[in-house]
Formats: structure tokens, sequence, C-alpha cells
């Protein structure tokens, strides 16, 4: 099986939790960047603005603010964009390999989440 198969299946699994324990005030979305594509549908995303190494999930806040969580699996490792991206933007992007570590960083940003953790 392959990670980025993994990573894809964590992610669906979070999303899904996600949609159930984030109050309502919270938007969240994921930027379609990665995946196989056509040379020809890669190069209209990259002139429609697709950025590379914008993380996994995005969270819009209330307050105009955000997040970026990055989601990693096995011994995958950030891509030199996502490294660049981390490093302008710091603790508000963090990196997790379980949604453990989501809840973990979501909480340390203050966020307040419903309910018991139920994905892996």
């Amino acid at each position: 099986m392959s990670r980025t198969y993994l990573e894809d299946k964590l992610q669906i699994a979070l999303v899904y939790e996600l949609r159930l324990r984030l109050p309502p005030d919270v938007q969240f979305f994921h930027t379609p960047n990665g995946g196989e594509r056509a040379k020809r549908e890669a190069a209209k995303l990259k002139a429609m603005g697709v950025l590379p190494g914008i993380p996994d999930l995005m969270f819009l806040l209330p307050d105009g603010t955000w997040r970026g969580i990055e989601l990693k699996v096995g011994r995958n490792t950030l891509t030199p964009e996502q490294h660049a991206f981390k490093a302008r933007w710091g603790d508000r992007v963090a990196v997790c390999r379980s949604a453990v570590e989501v809840e973990a960083a979501l909480r340390l940003w203050g966020f307040v989440l419903k309910g018991r953790a139920v994905a892996a």
C-alpha cells in the first residue's frame, strides 16, 4: 500500500471527524495540489494559482486568521516547497502523522473540539 494512499485515507477520516467536531464558525478545506494529472491539466492549475507546498488542510478562523495542517505517514517527509511554506509561516502550520497529533495541534491553537477522537 503506497504512502500516498495511506495519507489520503488518513485525511478522509480526519475530514469526516472534523466536520462533526469543529465549531460551525471554523471553516476548513483542502486544496488538491497533488495527485496524478495530465500535463495540460497541471499547467492549467498552475496558471490558475495552485501554490506548491500549501498544507493539506487549511483552517479559517472567525477572527480572520488561519492555520494549516500537513499530513504525513510512515517515513514520508516534507517536500522542499512544504519546508519553505512551513519556514515562512512558522507555528501556523503543523506537520501531523495521526489523528491524535492533529487534535493536539488544534487544541494548542485554541480550537475547541466536540466529543472524542474516533480516527486513528
